[in-house]
């Protein structure tokens, strides 16, 4: 038999479409939300407890 003969009928689409579309849209979907609450959060805006402030503590006497 030889190997380079084609297959009588092409492969069948998938007649699924809704399927395709929800997949596709689920994979926007994780992709920008992520990014949204991060661009969201991550503002200048933020008023949450400002970091602390140190001061240097003064040296040990040498004994």
């Amino acid at each position: 038999m030889p190997s380079n003969e084609q297959a009588d009928e092409p492969p069948e689409r998938s007649s699924n479409y809704l399927a395709t579309l929800v997949g596709a849209a689920i994979a926007v979907l994780t992709l920008t939300i992520p990014l949204y609450f991060i661009a969201s959060y991550s503002s200048g805006s933020f008023s949450g407890n400002p970091s602390p402030q140190f001061q240097a503590l003064p040296p040990r006497p040498v004994r």
